[in-house]
């Protein structure tokens, strides 16, 4: 059912059937009322305990509009209802997420730093034990940041970014490095560790791999090829992990695309491992599709 039929925008011979049928249940009055802890009641006329009653059916009433939807099973109609019609979202959700998301890159930098063991300086403790700092995990957020973020290499040569994270801390001073040179050296490095951890992930996968192909045009007019290639692993837990991205030189034609995907291919042992190909409709991809046939026969 769409958004448009479950929401019932209220008239006002509904608006005095709403007003006259609105109650507290007894559930309520008397202490046993099941609690509400959806972000939605918050967004609702009254405390989050009351009850709107239409034909005898709870409903869920917007404070912000003239919305309302029967209460059947789950919140998800109406969080979507809040989300689109007035730009609002479940703040304490997002903070969730984002801290599940940063917890997830220190332990991604934390097990680069376990790889590239001749860069440690010393045993990994705790990660929350406060004065502790292990210059190899640094390096791998600062880089994270850098490259997921598009924050230009220069940023580690400002005074300001400096004295910010020394301030955080003391001991960053001694690696924080003080020119983008150096910075483009570590990306080069984690980039080939990088590497290696998914080669070697992917030799061990026994299925056929499914790849995803797509073409972009950058600010600078340049053309870019991306590879992704989609999986279950080992523990069957599905991946999608882009293999390369890489500048066209010359043409856009489907054979000169397809001489860049079997590169990359081959550079992960994958041409005699592939499942489906999914792309855009685009008439070169036609070509594309082909060479790439022709290749996985002769290679």
């Amino acid at each position: 059912m769409s958004e448009d039929n479950q929401s019932i925008t209220e008239n006002s011979e509904g608006l005095a059937t709403i007003a006259a049928s609105s109650v507290m249940s007894s559930e309520a009055s008397n202490g046993t009322f099941r609690g509400r802890t959806s972000w939605v009641w918050q967004h609702m006329p009254g405390p989050p305990e009351t009850i709107y009653l239409v034909n005898g059916m709870i409903h869920w009433r917007c404070k912000h509009c003239e919305s309302q939807y029967k209460l059947a099973g789950g919140t998800a109609a109406i969080s979507r209802h809040l989300m689109l019609k007035h730009g609002l979202e479940d703040t304490n959700q997002k903070a969730k997420v984002k801290e599940q998301v940063v917890q997830t890159s220190i332990q991604a930098a934390m097990e680069l730093a376990r790889q590239n063991q001749q860069k440690r300086r010393r045993q990994q403790p705790d990660i929350y034990e406060p004065e502790y700092f292990d210059s190899t995990v640094f390096e791998s957020l600062l880089i994270q940041w850098i490259a997921c973020d598009s924050v230009p290499f220069s940023m580690v040569e400002s005074s300001h970014f400096r004295a910010l994270l020394i301030y955080l801390n003391s001991a960053v001073f001694s690696v924080l490095p003080s020119s983008s040179n150096t910075l483009t050296t570590w990306t080069k490095q984690h980039y080939n560790l990088q590497r290696i951890s998914i080669q070697e992930e992917l030799s061990v996968i026994t299925q056929k791999i499914n790849f995803s192909i797509d073409l972009w045009t950058g600010s600078s007019n340049k053309a870019y090829i991306g590879l992704i290639a989609h999986y279950f692993d080992i523990n069957r837990i599905y991946k999608s992990l882009t293999l390369a991205l890489r500048e066209i030189i010359g043409p856009y034609t489907g054979e000169n695309q397809a001489k860049y995907v079997v590169e990359i291919m081959l550079e992960f042992d994958l041409l005699k491992r592939v499942g489906y190909w999914m792309m855009d409709n685009a008439t070169n991809n036609d070509t594309l599709l082909k060479s790439l046939a022709i290749s996985t026969l002769i290679i």
